[in-house]
């Protein structure tokens, strides 16, 4: 088993993809949680607020996973 870690920029977002990737089994689970990012963009600090999906799979199934998640987005 794997964690795929998969940042959104709301709750809306992350639930539709975490709910699309066990709909189409491509993970056993989901978890979605908020979280705040401190990052470095353009020379300065930034904060923002995020929406985490990890989806608990199988490592054959990751490159999929990527597939998907750009076609759903």
């Amino acid at each position: 088993m794997i964690l795929v870690y998969i940042t959104n920029p709301d709750k809306k977002t992350a639930h539709k993809i975490g709910k699309f990737l066990v709909e189409k089994r491509l993970c056993a689970c989901v978890n979605i949680f908020p979280i705040e990012s401190y990052y470095w963009w353009q020379g300065k600090i930034e904060k923002t607020k995020e929406w985490i999906v990890i989806a608990k799979t199988l490592e054959k199934n990751y490159e999929k996973i990527k597939k998907e998640i750009k076609i759903k987005l």
